[in-house]
């Protein structure tokens, strides 16, 4: 009998955790109840882990994919291709973004505004009056996105608006340490840049998609934002421009840099961008995509809106990486300086000071260029890439130049 009772009360436990345990099917959400509303977020990213902000088959790590499951994990999209989206400008493998707009049609709480496109089968609560608050969009969004993708504020737009088309002008800026480069001399010979012409010879050409390699640059600064230090003080460079080819600021970057180190004169670029003279695009390695950052996408007539509380949220997580990366930093420059110490008792070693040391090697942002001109091959004496209208890469190994070249 004990034995009887005993297993009658094991069945009714199971039973009941088994009850517990049943999950209902999940609710479809049912977007046709629901008006949308064209909105543009602005959004800053550290690009460096992954492969660009575009969507690609096959590839989870981009921008984008984490973009869209946060809009459709919130139910603000239902999916990519019903939503509208369009973008300012494609980021690619490591680089990121400050200043990044989208625009799309998410769902919205209100029945009329700037942006609404009414759904005919909307319900009443979204036709109801005007205390109905809007969607927290930026607290929504944060809260799923991962750390490093962070939606800074959002504004509704009109409903033909496109993040890519109405875009005024675009500043991105590379940062890197002076080493031993002029930077006066970098900056004098950027001003060359300024105006309209013909980039072809500063990009990866993509004739499949591209036959107009015109485009003007607005503005361009190379300068130091830090104190002298031994050659380990940032510079950044700023470039502004109305539109840009696919490639064109890492490419600029990489020219300057032979300009730095006097590996070239700023005459080198007045010969590139001369197509008369420059027919074919000489062989160069870009300059690393890492220090790259899209720091403004400037429109007419949009007043961006902040959630405060959201807002906070994110200087705090940014004050958290700055000082995370900070302490790398600090970490590094201390190996490096007692590392540099030679581990010998020669008199040389004894009177070394780590305030000493410098940072010289600036080449290691472009691969295949050195550092020392006895390495160094002149761009106007560099093969080529090929015939103008080549639309898949030629693969050269030259080794006077240190790498494999591929090019359009």
């Amino acid at each position: 009998m004990e034995f009887l009772s005993t297993a009658k009360r094991k069945a009714s436990t199971e039973c009941k955790t088994s009850k517990k345990t049943k999950k209902s099917p999940r609710r479809v959400f049912d977007f046709s109840r629901y008006n949308q509303r064209r909105v543009a977020f602005k959004l800053a990213y550290l690009g460096w882990d992954y492969y660009g902000l575009a969507s690609q088959d096959g590839i989870e790590k981009t921008i984008e994919a984490e973009l869209f499951n946060a809009f459709t994990k919130t139910c603000l999209v239902e999916n990519r291709a019903s939503s509208n989206y369009t973008r300012s400008g494609r980021t690619d493998k490591g680089v990121s973004a400050l200043g990044q707009v989208i625009s799309l049609n998410v769902r919205t709480n209100l029945a009329n505004g700037p942006g609404i496109i009414v759904s005919k089968c909307a319900n009443s609560a979204s036709k109801q009056s005007e205390n109905i608050s809007e969607l927290q969009y930026i607290k929504m969004l944060n809260k799923v996105l991962p750390d490093d993708i962070r939606i800074l504020a959002w504004t509704p737009v009109d409903c033909d608006f496109s993040a890519r088309f109405n875009t005024v002008s675009r500043t991105y800026k590379y940062y890197f340490p002076q080493g031993n480069m002029n930077i006066k001399a970098m900056d004098e010979a950027a001003q060359r840049l300024k105006g309209e012409h013909d980039f072809r010879n500063f990009c990866k050409m993509d004739l499949a998609n591209v036959s107009n390699f015109r485009r003007e640059i607005l503005s361009i600064k190379v300068q130091n934002i830090e104190t002298s230090n031994q050659g380990f003080e940032m510079c950044e460079m700023i470039v502004c421009g109305t539109a840009f080819l696919w490639h064109q600021v890492r490419c600029i970057v990489s020219i300057l840099f032979l300009i730095g180190q006097g590996l070239e004169d700023a005459s080198i670029i007045d010969y590139m961008l001369d197509i008369t003279k420059c027919t074919k695009k000489p062989q160069y390695g870009m300059a690393s995509e890492f220090p790259l950052v899209l720091f403004d996408c400037a429109y007419k007539d949009l007043t961006w809106m902040y959630d405060e509380y959201a807002h906070n949220l994110t200087v705090k997580h940014f004050k958290k990486l700055w000082a995370e990366h900070a302490i790398k930093t600090t970490l590094i420059k201390l190996m490096l300086s007692e590392i540099c110490i030679a581990p010998n008792d020669s008199a040389e070693s004894k009177d070394m000071d780590s305030t000493q040391i410098r940072y010289d090697q600036p080449g290691f942002l472009t691969p295949g260029h050195y550092d020392q001109v006895s390495t160094f091959r002149p761009i106007r004496t560099r093969p080529t890439c090929g015939k103008k209208n080549d639309k898949f890469a030629l693969v050269v190994v030259d080794f006077s130049i240190g790498q494999v070249m591929l090019n359009y």
